[in-house]
């Protein structure tokens, strides 16, 4: 809007990074592959952890939305903050959101997540490789995958499980965030 540019012509220019959408999918499937004993040996307390992290996520943004006495829109926008950007709009759409502030927040905690999460594991003495891979994932989505890769391949492949993992819970918990809509707002 602030340049004049058409849907169609910003569609044309996006559709150029969007090639490479799958190839980097790839990447991330055969680091999972290359790492699949640790999804082996660990899978009860990853799908655990992982799962009660979104719980425990919804159950926070809700508190945080009543002690400042936010309304329910902002509740279903930052209630997805913590998945990846194509989910996270999808999911505010359906529970009533604003959109373009979903993917703000989503960019903002990704950025800060990937930023603040090495010194996090360093002070609170977070060594294990998978803990920190689903951390920066489950976490900080694909800007804390990416800085996941960097730290390590058993980082990089965890952090990628948790990207999907947790995008199917937020939204198969979504109609439990939209009964919480209902009830608190």
């Amino acid at each position: 809007m602030v340049f004049s540019i058409p849907l169609t012509a910003y569609d044309n220019g996006g559709q150029f990074i969007s090639i490479w959408i799958t190839p980097a999918t790839v990447c991330l499937a055969i680091k999972l592959e290359n790492n699949f004993q640790y999804l082996k040996d660990n899978y009860i307390p990853i799908l655990t952890g992982l799962i009660s992290g979104v719980l425990i996520h919804t159950a926070l943004i809700l508190a945080l939305c009543l002690l400042v006495s936010f309304n329910g829109d902002l509740f279903a926008t930052l209630y997805p903050k913590s998945i990846t950007t194509a989910i996270a709009v999808g999911v505010s759409e359906s529970l009533g959101g604003i959109e373009s502030l979903t993917v703000a927040v989503v960019v903002f905690t990704g950025i800060l997540g990937a930023a603040i999460a090495p010194g996090l594991f360093k002070l609170m003495k977070i060594n294990d490789p998978v803990a920190q891979g689903i951390a920066l994932g489950s976490g900080a989505h694909a800007m804390g995958t990416t800085k996941a890769i960097e730290m390590g391949e058993v980082q990089g492949a965890m952090s990628s499980l948790s990207i999907v993992v947790t995008g199917i819970t937020v939204v198969l918990i979504s109609p439990v965030a939209e009964i919480l809509l209902n009830v608190f707002f």
